[in-house]
């Protein structure tokens, strides 16, 4: 029971140069035991029209980087970046997201009155993505994420978030 493409889209026609599919179970069976779907996503890059833009993006993204430098430009991170510290062979999931900047909106009562305000909903996830090499080094590194999950908590605001990266890079 493999996992079998079940949607395609195209997110050029809103001026994002990406395509992307989902994949699924279809069984009845195996939906039962798993109803998540996968997707996987390409960057079109011939569909970028700046050309120093399109030079810019085939490099790999340094996640650290990024994750450091969001403050400086007035974004707000996630605490701490999910998933495997820093390492020579970049293998599986490391992921930040970010609150989107405040935009403006206004509110308006059922009355006709209005209210000016600010408005964060959406936010942004920034990936590096890799496989685990065996069986047996994925169970370790998930025993060994686990401990440091709840050896130190990361509070709502971010605190701990230094202790947390400290303690995952001595275990991982």
């Amino acid at each position: 029971m493999g996992m079998y493409p079940i949607g395609y889209y195209d997110f050029s026609l809103a001026g994002v140069s990406v395509h992307s599919t989902a994949f699924r179970l279809i069984a009845d069976e195996a939906l039962r035991r798993n109803p998540f779907r996968v997707f996987t996503s390409l960057l079109r890059l011939e569909l970028i029209e700046d050309p120093e833009l399109r030079a810019r993006l085939p490099r790999a993204l340094d996640l650290d980087a990024v994750q450091a430098g969001m403050p400086g430009r007035g974004i707000v991170p996630k605490a701490v970046i999910e998933g495997p510290p820093r390492r020579n062979c970049p293998i599986l999931l490391r992921q930040t997201s970010f609150k989107a900047l405040e935009g403006p909106i206004v509110f308006r009562h059922w009355t006709g009155e209005t209210a000016a305000g600010t408005h964060t909903a959406r936010f942004g996830e920034i990936e590096q993505r890799g496989v685990a090499l065996t069986a047996k080094g994925r169970s370790l590194y998930d025993e060994l994420l686990a401990s440091v999950r709840r050896d130190v908590q990361i509070g709502a605001a971010g605190s701990n978030a230094s202790s947390y990266q400290t303690e995952l890079s001595g275990t991982l």
